[in-house]
């Protein structure tokens, strides 16, 4: 997912909070937590292609 955002993994995993489990990525082994992340990239390009306020506010809600 970071190659297709054009991001570094570790940028994409310091980002991670602001993703959902079910939305943006569900877990290829779902009974292991600690198993690779299947993204879902429509999701994610969603969520990104919002507008600037509506993405601060998720990030202020996640914050708080």
């Amino acid at each position: 997912m970071s190659k297709y955002l054009g991001i570094s993994t570790r940028t994409l995993k310091r980002n991670e909070k602001y993703f959902s489990k079910g939305t943006h990525y569900r877990f290829k082994d779902p009974l292991n937590p600690k198993s690779h992340k299947m993204w879902k990239r429509a999701a994610v390009d969603q969520m990104l292609s919002q507008p600037d306020n509506v993405l601060r506010r998720k990030v202020s809600r996640v914050q708080t």
